[in-house]
């Protein structure tokens, strides 16, 4: 199983909410094995931030979804 870098301490942010205050927006794929969408809703949770998933999509999303995400950004 993939664990990235001090992914430990990510975990116990996570599960005990002590994020310091920020704008954070994560864009993940419902069938990610690598980052899993429900830990990815903790996290927002947790910061109070926003969660796009991108339903039948893996870690590898794919240009045009990047792509749709971004421009919803920026635009």
């Amino acid at each position: 199983m993939f664990k990235p870098p001090l992914s430990k301490v990510m975990e116990q942010s996570i599960d005990e909410c002590s994020f310091p205050q920020m704008d954070l927006t994560i864009l993940v794929g419902s069938d990610d094995w690598q980052s899993p969408h429900d830990r990815s809703r903790e996290l927002c949770d947790a910061t109070h931030g926003h969660l796009v998933v991108a339903h039948g999509k893996g870690h590898d999303l794919g240009r045009d979804t990047v792509c749709v995400c971004l421009d919803g950004w920026l635009g």
